[in-house]
Order: structure tokens, then C-alpha cells, then sequence
């Protein structure tokens, strides 16, 4: 059941477009929701994400059929390269991750999400779709020259097969990458990486990016994204402040909701270089002094 959050709304009716088979509907909820000022990350992790979550459990369920979630999978695979053609480039970092589902698993939606993310963060993505053999798997990430190998798993009677695939990795020796595991499969248990031959167990998307960073050694080299969004909330603040403007002056100004200014102050919003700009326009700001500043927080208005 779809829980009561910010988008909440939105995702309800992603959902139902989605349920319903309508790519259109789909992909203006979307759009609304990112002209509103809600980043890529946040769209998919509190529009796109669960919907497909429920997806799975109405199919579970009997409430739908299968051509019914097929279909509500494309659609949302359809969304992902539209945000992805849309993304502003990030510097690269020079480093390739592969995303692959393990053997046996024909759910390749999970993957995705996660190859996303990597490429919100800079990485090189090869993101395989479909379950590949684990020694042509081993050739494919020796070949690519992976630095991670990010394995996602969605129904628990595959999982067995990870410790094959890990088998024919580490066989690469100096040249294999570290392996990450996730998915759905995983939920509710208590084994260690170990166990399937993998260097850590993820929870989502931003954890497997995370994890991915440190075992790769650049957990260090720049701010989270929780201690970015938490400055530039903290700057937005202090010069609303500053401006002698509350936050409902400062929502009305730029066009968005006061909750959303409120988050954004207090570092839970990602933003869109859209809703950034609007609210440097409204506090007659350049962005850079909005990114620059690291004043404490004022009084919220």
C-alpha cells in the first residue's frame, strides 16, 4: 500500500497510469512533478520505485496479470530514459560499474534503478539487463575493465546462484572488481556478504552507490549528498533570512510549495537545477553564493 509522503499524490497517480497502460499519463506525472522542482533522484526513489514495488505485489497478489506488469515495467523503463536524456552531465570519475541480475533472475527493473544512480554519480554504466552465465559474466567485466560489479536479485530461490557467479569473478584475481548484492531477494535476511562470495550487501540505490565509493576508496573525496543538501539548505536559509523574507514569501516568490521550501532548508530535498535557479531568482542571488555560503541556519519564517 502506498504510504502518505510529500508525493504521495504523485504516486498515486503514476500508479494508476501505469496499472492502466497509459505512457502518456505516466510520463506527464513525471513531468509535472520535475517542473515542480523534485529532482531525479527523489522521482525515482519516491514516485518511480515504490509504484513498481506495488506493481509486483498487486501481480503477487492475482489483481493483476502478468501482461499487466510487463507492461507497467516498460512504461517505467521508458520514464528512466527520458530523466536519463534530460540529466545535466556530471564530471565523471573516471571509474565503470556493471549492473547485472544474477543467474536465474528475469526481473531486471531493480538494476536499473541502481545503474541510474550510478550514472547520477559520475560512473561509467554497463547495465546488462538480462542474467548473464557467470564465466561470461567474469569475461564481459575483465573485458570492460569494471571496478565494481553490481549484482541485484529479486527472487530469493536464485540467490544460490550468486556464489557461482562470485566463484568465476574472483577467478580474475588482480583484475576482478568488487562485487556489491542487492535486491528484493535479500530483504529480511541476516547472511553476510561473505556468504555469497560478495564484498557487502546493499539496501537500494543510493546505499549500493555509496558502499560502491568506499570500497573503491573515494568515500572521502567529496561531500554525501545528505552534507551537500544539508549546506546549500543551510545558505538558502541564511539569506532568506538575510532577506527578512519567511518561507512562505520565499514559496510564493519562486513558485513552489512552502513544505518544499521548508525541506529544502532543512537538507531532506534533492533539487533540480530548475528549482535551484527559481529560488536564486526569487532571493536575488547568484547560485554560486547559494552553493558558497555556509552561514548557520536563521529563524524559520
Amino acid at each position: 500500500m502506498i504510504v502518505g509522503t510529500p508525493l504521495s499524490g504523485a504516486r498515486r497517480k503514476y500508479l494508476e497510469a501505469i496499472i492502466g497502460g497509459q505512457p502518456a499519463l505516466a510520463h506527464a506525472v513525471v513531468d509535472e512533478a520535475l517542473s515542480s522542482g523534485v529532482g531525479e533522484a527523489q522521482v525515482c526513489l519516491d514516485i518511480l520505485a515504490p509504484a513498481q514495488r506495488e506493481i509486483g505485489e498487486l501481480w503477487f497478489s492475482g489483481e493483476i496479470n502478468i501482461g499487466q506488469e510487463h507492461l507497467a515495467t516498460m512504461i517505467t523503463l521508458s520514464v528512466l530514459d527520458d530523466l536519463r536524456n534530460r540529466r545535466t552531465p556530471r564530471t565523471v570519475i573516471g571509474l565503470r560499474v556493471v549492473v547485472a541480475p544474477i543467474v536465474g533472475d528475469q526481473h531486471s527493473i531493480g538494476g536499473r534503478f541502481v545503474a541510474e544512480f550510478f550514472g547520477m554519480d559520475g560512473w561509467d554504466v554497463d547495465f546488462l539487463g538480462d542474467a548473464v552465465p557467470p564465466n561470461d559474466l567474469a569475461a564481459f567485466v575483465r573485458d570492460r575493465r569494471a571496478d565494481v560489479l553490481a549484482l541485484s536479485a529479486t527472487v530469493s530461490d536464485n540467490l544460490p546462484g550468486v556464489i557461482e557467479t562470485s566463484r568465476a569473478i574472483q577467478g580474475l584475481e588482480e583484475s576482478a572488481p568488487s562485487i556489491i548484492l542487492g535486491g528484493q531477494a535479500l530483504e529480511g535476511r541476516s547472511a553476510k556478504p561473505e556468504s555469497y562470495g560478495c564484498d557487502a550487501i546493499v539496501t537500494d540505490a543510493v546505499d549500493a552507490v555509496r558502499v560502491a565509493r568506499r570500497l573503491v576508496g573515494l568515500a572521502d573525496s567529496r561531500p554525501t549528498l545528505e552534507q551537500q543538501l544539508s549546506a546549500l539548505g543551510a545558505s538558502i536559509n541564511a539569506i532568506r533570512s538575510r532577506r527578512r523574507m519567511t518561507q512562505k514569501q520565499l514559496a510564493e516568490a519562486c513558485g513552489l510549495d512552502r513544505t518544499y521550501i521548508s525541506m529544502v532548508e532543512n537538507g531532506r530535498q534533492n533539487l533540480s537545477f530548475g528549482a535551484l535557479s527559481r529560488i536564486a531568482n526569487a532571493l536575488d542571488t547568484p547560485i554560486g553564493d547559494l552553493v558558497a555560503v555556509r552561514s548557520g541556519r536563521g529563524q524559520e519564517g
